[in-house]
């Protein structure tokens, strides 16, 4: 069982990559610098419904490493990985707190606003300036409408990913948990 968690959080992590890529080549909004829908993060949000926090927390960080190295450079790195920490613990606050009371969508509008703010974080830090959180309210929309895509995509796969073929032969789930 193990074994086939390890490799289907491998191809989770090949596709957000795909993903990644192919989001890269879409220019990005021009009202709202660094503005993007997100669609790696279809997958993050796939892997934290299916697997919990905590590997969701490690194939954030993971792809983000990897994509920096494959795409944007070192410095995107950081970017990506403390919004993607940011994202992730908030996801799951918000899980713990509001139990059944909060949808895919919800989290998904949630983890892609703290997703801005950790980008934020290391952009103020790296200018040594607060001014840039200016943007944050134009983030926030930005946030809204890429986390709203976001979850839905991740709302419409997740039961497909419970059907027969990721199940395991005796046809428990446990591979997720």
């Amino acid at each position: 069982m193990h074994t086939k968690r390890t490799a289907v959080f491998a191809l989770f992590c090949a596709l957000a990559l795909v993903l990644g890529y192919f989001e890269n080549l879409i220019p990005a909004f021009l009202v709202v610098p660094g503005g993007k829908i997100g669609l790696a993060n279809i997958v993050t949000m796939v892997v934290f419904c299916l697997m919990g926090a905590k590997p969701a927390l490690a194939f954030g960080v993971l792809r983000c490493f990897l994509s920096s190295v494959l795409y944007s450079g070192f410095f995107a790195f950081f970017y990506g990985c403390a919004g993607t920490v940011l994202s992730v613990l908030s996801m799951a606050a918000a899980k713990m707190m509001l139990r059944d009371k909060v949808s895919e969508i919800g989290l998904s509008i949630i983890g892609a606003a703290f997703f801005n703010l950790g980008q934020l974080a290391v952009c103020a830090a790296v200018l040594e300036s607060l001014g840039v959180f200016r943007y944050f309210p134009a983030l926030l929309l930005v946030s809204a409408v890429a986390g709203s895509l976001t979850g839905y995509a991740a709302n419409r796969i997740i039961p497909l990913c419970m059907e027969k073929n990721f199940k395991s032969k005796n046809g428990d789930n446990n591979i997720w948990k």
